[in-house]
């Protein structure tokens, strides 16, 4: 399946998790996305790792917003799998840890 598409924004603040970032990085490697911003979904490392599968087959996105979904831990693996990508616009502040 082909997402033909130039521009994505979710924002539903929280509400996409890491499945969500599952199903969306299913339709990355084929799809026609420019740009997408997924800021404040809370995807999670799990969803980081989703999401990095989809990219590295992706050869059309360019602009990438990630602030706010997980924490620094995800970033390395991430900013390896951009490094193939076509990428060239990111922004992936680190989500605020969370005091009980």
């Amino acid at each position: 399946m082909c997402v033909e598409h130039e521009f994505l924004a979710v924002s539903c603040r929280r509400c996409l998790g890491a499945e969500g970032a599952r199903l969306l990085a299913l339709f990355l490697p084929s799809s026609t996305l420019v740009s997408l911003n997924l800021e404040g979904n809370a995807i999670g490392p799990k969803g980081a790792a989703h999401l990095i599968a989809g990219l590295k087959e992706n050869r059309t996105l360019r602009s990438l917003n990630l602030s706010s979904n997980f924490g620094e831990e995800s970033l390395p693996t991430l900013c390896e799998a951009l490094k193939k990508s076509s990428v060239t616009s990111l922004k992936c502040a680190a989500a605020p840890k969370c005091s009980p």
